[in-house]
């Protein structure tokens, strides 16, 4: 029943194939075919095998319609009647192969093979369960033969490599590693692993031949030449690597590959002057990928703070070459946030978003700076378009919100906080933030009841964010509602986050409502000190003082907060009349 081995195949994937090919030698016969000539093996059988032939078709169509178990049984009975039956012998030591069952299919592929040992797919399957089980040294026998039988199947050369390699034959390897080459091709693992064990052989001298002549026959596979500069540079061989790079850009001084070789040589060196020469040469060519350069630039980007005007040089050619690419401006803008320089890295992402607006992370960087920046009004601008390709991401809908509220649109910024809010799942400080926005909302129209509520969610969610407590302290204080709440709020404040200037002005301004003008002063004094630049807390200043009865030193803190750039319409009545007058929120 010889006839039968590929029919019975067909439970899945048995036999490992090489990570680096995909096998070249195919069964000869056509499926088919192979139906065919079982057919007619099983219909040639004895009379008095039929039950042999019931039994065999049975398990066939179990195994068809995929009840393996019950097949393995039927086939189990089969070796019961004839436990010579190679065929049935072999599936079953495929199967149990596929099952990673090794020392199992072991067994039955080894009787299998003792019956039919010119078996080719026998020996092969032997070999590979042989390898699996770390039996090297009869792994590397099998494969031996296999490739006696096939010297050009590439599948089966690279497994006899390994259990050389297993087995220490380091001399064998390195020849089938040959073979192997020869067949497949220069590829750059094959090579690599090849030079590793000349390397352990100490063939030094061929280690640079081989090498050398890969080079120059594959100027535009750079792996060869990172090799050479590897073993090199490992063996302090650093004079021979900048030889051999000077040789190579002279006869190719457009190579992009060799100019980032060099690059990298002189990086070790410390050679800053020399390194950037080299990556302007690469950035410049038009055979070195947007991808390639982009991935130095990250590099770049990850280890240099801040970053240097020479890597802006290579952004800048970036721009030159690739300036219709969305990650050209979006690297741009990484460089310029790096550095800190908001105004610039917000116009390098825009940019980008003009040639992709479908990157999230684009689109966040961009809009956070814009919320940084206090530009709100492009803030909502772009939030709002932003909406339209994430509809379903819940930071959109906050920087939307926060765009609405900042320029007076406190209506549509409940809505769009609303329904962003819907979408948090499993955030507890960015539900906390959706709560305390709403909060806000809802104050700017004056529902403090509402507001109150969503305030207090926040500040369950997020108990202990002195920011929330400040803020929440200083809207209540500022509308004059719930100032024993606002009291509790900005004590607590205090507490985590003492001497804030800010904090100390939103306290002085809480007891300032309570009418506690004494203390209001002590608080207002510090925070002063502490910001003597701010234009509100000296206008606060000048209120305290004024309710004290120290209506020059009012008047000479309202004068000061105009000069520091605060102007409306209520200071400047307080200049002209030298009273206190109610600021309406």
């Amino acid at each position: 029943m010889k006839n039968l081995i590929i029919i019975l195949s067909l439970w899945g994937a048995v036999l490992p194939s090489s990570a680096l090919f995909a096998q070249k030698n195919k069964k000869n016969k056509t499926e088919d075919r192979i139906k065919t000539e079982a057919k007619d093996d099983i219909m040639s059988l004895p009379k008095d095998r039929t039950p042999y032939k019931a039994k065999f078709y049975e398990a066939l169509r179990l195994k068809t319609v995929g009840d393996y178990t019950s097949a393995i049984a039927l086939f189990e009975e089969c070796l019961k009647m004839n436990e010579n039956d190679d065929a049935v012998l072999y599936v079953l030591a495929e199967f149990y192969a596929g099952k990673r069952q090794f020392s199992k299919a072991k067994s039955y592929i080894t009787k299998a093979y003792q019956v039919d040992p010119d078996n080719l797919w026998f020996l092969e399957l032997l070999a590979y369960v042989q390898q699996n089980l770390g039996l090297y040294e009869e792994a590397e026998i099998s494969f031996k033969k296999l490739t006696e039988i096939e010297p050009f199947n590439i599948d089966w050369l690279y497994y006899y490599s390994e259990s050389q390699l297993y087995n220490g034959n380091i001399k064998g390897a390195i020849l089938t590693y040959e073979r192997l080459i020869e067949e497949a091709g220069p590829i750059p693992e094959l090579v690599h692993r090849k030079i590793e064990l000349l390397i352990d052989q100490g063939q030094t001298k061929q280690v640079i031949k081989e090498l050398k002549a890969l080079i120059i026959e594959y100027p535009d596979i750079p792996e060869y030449t990172g090799m050479l500069l590897d073993y090199y540079q490992t063996n302090q061989l650093n004079e021979e690597a900048k030889i051999l790079l000077d040789e190579l850009i002279s006869n190719d001084p457009h190579n992009p590959h060799l100019h980032l070789s060099m690059a990298d040589y002189y990086n070790a060196e410390g050679n800053r002057e020399k390194t950037y020469y080299h990556l302007r040469a690469a950035f410049e060519s038009d055979m070195l990928e947007i991808d390639a350069k982009v991935k130095l630039l990250i590099d770049i980007h990850d280890n240099q703070t801040p970053i240097d005007k020479e890597a802006f040089k290579l952004v800048d050619i970036l721009v030159e070459k690739h300036g219709g690419d969305a990650k050209t401006f979006a690297i741009k803008g990484d460089f310029h946030l790096k550095n800190k320089e908001q105004k610039e890295a917000l116009i390098a992402f825009r940019k980008a978003l003009e040639f992709d607006k479908t990157r999230y992370p684009i689109w966040h960087e961009a809009l956070l700076l814009e919320f940084t920046t206090r530009d709100y009004e492009l803030l909502y601008q772009d939030s709002k378009v932003a909406l339209e390709y994430f509809p379903t991401i819940s930071n959109v809908y906050l920087f939307a919100g926060l765009g609405a509220l900042y320029t007076n649109r406190a209506e549509e910024a409940i809505e769009l906080l609303a329904i962003g809010k819907d979408f948090v799942v499993k955030d507890k400080l960015l539900n906390a933030e959706f709560n305390f926005q709403l909060g806000e909302a809802y104050m700017a129209t004056l529902q403090y009841d509402v507001a109150q509520v969503y305030y207090k969610e926040a500040l369950n969610l997020d108990p202990s964010n002195a920011v929330y407590l400040n803020n929440y302290a200083y809207k209540l204080a500022i509308h004059d509602v719930y100032i024993a709440d606002a009291f509790d709020a900005i004590v607590k404040a205090d507490k985590i986050s003492p001497n804030q200037a800010n904090f100390l002005d939103t306290y002085a301004w809480v007891l300032f409502r309570k009418k506690d003008y004494r203390q209001a002063l002590s608080k207002i004094e510090v925070a002063f000190q502490r910001s003597p630049s701010s234009a509100v807390i000296a206008e606060h200043y000048g209120d305290i003082l004024f309710k004290l009865g120290q209506e020059e030193k009012a008047l000479e803190l309202w004068l000061t907060s105009r000069d520091l750039g605060k102007s409306d319409e209520v200071l400047d009545r307080k200049i002209q009349t030298k009273k206190y007058h109610e600021r309406k929120p």
